[in-house]
């Protein structure tokens, strides 16, 4: 199933957002996924990410799952500090890419008269 956004509404310090799941004959399902602002904040979690990050809550609900309103929870938003923090510290050993020298120009080559 293929989830599409549709668009947001927010209420108190949470938003909504509503997604069309369409299937394989091209039906559309409405799906709704929750996310508390306040905890986004908590962990420092762009709201512009929200709803990338819901839509990959949803693709990894099972299939047949019959729930059509999920929560980014807490403990989704703990793991994925959790994988931030990994990913940081993997790229800290990585050294940084040496800068090539500049070519010398042409006309430095030429002896003055």
């Amino acid at each position: 199933m293929e989830y599409q956004f549709a668009g947001f509404t927010h209420s108190g310090e949470c938003r909504e957002f509503v997604f069309n799941g369409v299937d394989e004959g091209h039906h559309k399902t409405p799906f709704k996924v929750i996310a508390d602002l306040g905890l986004s904040r908590k962990y420092n979690i762009a709201v512009q990410e929200l709803p990338l990050l819901c839509r990959r809550l949803l693709e990894r609900m099972p299939a047949g799952c019959g729930s059509q309103t999920l929560t980014f929870s807490e403990a989704d938003m703990k793991l994925l500090v959790g994988l931030r923090v990994a990913a940081q510290k993997q790229n800290i050993h990585k050294r940084p890419p040496r800068r090539p020298k500049p070519i010398a120009s042409p006309w430095q080559q030429i002896p003055r008269i």
